[in-house]
């Protein structure tokens, strides 16, 4: 057999392997070229690519509201929502930061997630998106730890307990900075928070983005929100009660069920009303003063 003849023989083996093997990774989901092609830019088809959310038992597309906010998000950079609980808005951030984290360019490679009073708080969103990422795509992840997630083209995420804020600081390579259910921190772990943060502004530029149900009517996520409604702070405020998910993520059933149990703390946990506990002995502003 000549040269020539054995290389052909070759370049047909190879030709089919290549063949079978393309054919396995997209059985499997786990496949992607060097320019990305496989990664679909619109948010929409990235997510269906990614695998869609999940809620009882369910997949959910992506909702128009949920829509809404990954362009505001992508349009101000820096954006406070002030949301119902139970309309996915946690699930959808850890998937927007991971669509930025490969489609925006964001040029600095970390990006933080701030959850939780304690680091086993924080671990929960790590490992709620590592969920969301293996399901389909494991091979989006190169390496992590019990802090960390190292994606395949160098961009990370690493989480921050509100506790412990301060290993935030000094860092030169933030791209994103989401804090999850800020209004559930304590008053000066908020506080300590806003200012870790913000201080980004000017060294990095990152993307800031608090999402949170309100809580009472103190703390640097109150003040944030209204000072954003005011137009004294460079925040955009977005505003997603119970009523942009109805018969989408919630059912009326289940609203008219939580208006009985709630009473008028459902105003606060579905409406995005800030209010004072029923059984509070101080109100938020005599709570606030004593916080040094």
């Amino acid at each position: 057999m000549s040269m020539s003849t054995r290389l052909k023989n070759l370049l047909n083996r190879l030709e089919v392997l290549k063949r079978e093997v393309e054919k396995e990774s997209k059985r499997t989901g786990n496949y992607y070229n060097n320019n990305y092609n496989t990664i679909p830019l619109d948010f929409v088809e990235f997510n269906r690519w990614l695998g869609l959310p999940i809620k009882d038992g369910r997949e959910h597309d992506i909702y128009p509201y949920e829509l809404d906010y990954y362009n505001k998000v992508k349009e101000h950079r820096l954006v406070i929502v002030n949301k119902a609980t139970g309309i996915g808005m946690t699930e959808i951030t850890l998937r927007l930061m991971l669509h930025a984290a490969l489609t925006w360019n964001l040029g600095n490679k970390r990006l933080c997630i701030v959850s939780g009073t304690r680091l086993e708080h924080a671990r929960e969103l790590l490992n709620r998106l590592e969920g969301i990422i293996t399901r389909r795509q494991k091979w989006l992840i190169k390496n992590k730890d019990h802090t960390s997630i190292r994606l395949f083209n160098g961009y990370f995420f690493k989480v921050y307990p509100a506790a412990n804020i301060d290993a935030i600081r000094g860092l030169d390579d933030v791209s994103f900075i989401f804090v999850d259910e800020a209004a559930f921190f304590r008053l000066k772990d908020q506080n300590r928070v806003r200012d870790a943060i913000e201080r980004y502004v000017a060294k990095t530029y990152p993307f800031i983005v608090w999402v949170s149900t309100p809580r009472g009517r103190a703390g640097a996520f109150y003040e944030i929100y209204n000072e954003a409604l005011e137009g004294k702070n460079s925040y955009y405020a977005l505003t997603l009660p119970y009523t942009v998910a109805l018969n989408m993520l919630l059912d009326e059933g289940h609203i008219e069920l939580q208006k009985r149990i709630k009473g008028r703390l459902f105003m606060q946990e579905y409406c995005c009303k800030f209010i004072e506990s029923d059984d509070s002995i101080f109100s938020e502003e005599d709570i606030k003063e004593l916080i040094i």
